[in-house]
């Protein structure tokens, strides 16, 4: 089997707002055709779990007709699940070996019991095909992320013509945001910059993630032409797809009213990827820097000897740092190998240090930007209050986790 070991690097920013476009008078429609495994019916749509194939209201001053009134003549698969709208140009994709088509074949099958005319024994991924995979895979990390923080949609304000704030759980039924999570993935870099130029009002060359719609919707949105290998693997696309989903997920939990530490969203993200994609990294990139991006994935067995050696950065700066500008390639290990060891040996009191964490900062007003420190002093609050610990006592159990936990990964 050739193995790729993925390494990308992805933009964020946020707070933006969408302003009505109109709809040009250009070319429009989808050239990738009605979807041959829902058809279009309202049957086999609901039995999906979608709530609609086609054309819907994709944010706050945008439909999927307007954006395709300005992009053009593109094979458009658009899908909106009972919490994503996606949007997805991918082309079909042939699998590469058998390996492969085991692995995305179990995925198919569980597709089936949704979509009964999918083949689970396909060689070859239609354009629908990919999009309905990218549907079930968000749907899966918004469940299991879900589970994992202990919540359920329940749990979250219910939409309302009028946006009511539940100080603790947010402002709508997703996570706490009021819109339904967007992903875009383009086969064209020149479609997506057309798009963000176009309704966002900003040009970029590299993925991105961005609060959109007077902040109700958490985007993420890329071409596969901005990256060689997300181009040539589905996996690589998953893992990518994971990555940026996961991290919206996170910044998005009880609405996104303050950033997150990288440390903490990071490893998150990273823990989902290399559960599913090991032979896989994603590291994040600021406007400032480029990131210190290696190619080496065989992170347990680093780790240990960062442990084992000393040479491992000091917790205690590590989550003091609210942005990625001072990260290094060892950061992104130990931050994912910190998260690893929260979701393994505390998964019990993750739920309520991450809930705590994304609760309103103390004076919390949506007029005001919360300040670095308040983020850190919040931060320390959280851990005290649900692992016990201060930065330095989680420094302790942590490293001792790992010279035991990774032990027999260390070569």
């Amino acid at each position: 089997m050739r193995t790729f070991r993925g390494r990308f690097w992805i933009g964020l920013v946020w707070m933006a707002s969408i302003a009505s476009i109109p709809a040009q008078d250009q070319a429009r429609g989808s050239t990738a055709g009605v979807d041959p495994y829902t058809r279009g019916e309202s049957k086999r749509i609901e039995r999906a779990g979608y709530t609609s194939i086609g054309k819907f209201d994709w944010a706050p001053g945008q439909t999927t007709e307007q954006i395709e009134g300005v992009l053009g003549k593109l094979p458009y698969c658009w899908i909106e699940t009972e919490h994503f709208r996606i949007c997805s140009t991918a082309p079909a994709y042939k699998l590469r070996d058998s390996n492969e088509r085991k692995r995305i074949g179990r995925e198919l099958k569980q597709l089936k019991k949704k979509l009964p005319l999918v083949k689970p024994r396909t060689k070859t991924l239609d354009r629908w095909l990919r999009a309905h995979l990218i549907a079930q895979r968000c749907e899966d990390l918004y469940a299991d992320f879900a589970k994992r923080v202990g919540v359920t949609d329940d749990d979250f304000p219910a939409r309302r013509p009028m946006r009511l704030i539940d100080r603790e759980m947010g402002s709508g039924p997703y996570l706490g945001q009021p819109g339904k999570y967007l992903v875009m993935i383009f086969e064209k870099e020149a479609s997506y910059v057309r798009y963000t130029e176009r309704f966002l009002r900003e040009r970029w060359d590299h993925s991105r993630r961005k609060q959109v719609g007077r902040d109700e919707c958490m985007w993420f949105g890329t071409a596969l032409e901005l990256t060689t290998e997300m181009g040539e693997t589905d996996d690589a696309l998953q893992a990518h797809l994971v990555y940026n989903v996961v991290s919206n997920l996170v910044d998005g939990f009880k609405e996104f009213r303050h950033v997150t530490p990288t440390w903490l969203r990071y490893g998150i993200a990273s823990w989902y990827v290399r559960d599913v994609l090991p032979d896989h990294s994603i590291f994040e990139r600021s406007d400032l820097v480029e990131p210190d991006m290696r190619g080496v994935t065989d992170w347990h067995p680093r780790v240990f000897r960062l442990v084992k050696n000393g040479g491992a950065t000091r917790i205690a700066e590590l989550v003091g740092r609210v942005g990625c500008e001072q990260f290094q390639f060892r950061d992104y290990m130990l931050s994912w190998s910190l998260v690893d060891y929260l979701l393994t040996r505390r998964a019990k009191d993750f739920p309520a240090f991450l809930g705590r964490y994304k609760s309103p900062v103390d004076g919390y007003s949506s007029s005001r930007q919360v300040k670095a420190e308040e983020l850190l002093r919040h931060q320390a609050s959280a851990m005290e209050a649900a692992l016990s610990y201060d930065a330095e006592a989680l420094e302790a159990a942590w490293s001792k986790w790992v010279r035991k936990a990774y032990r027999k990964r260390r070569s």
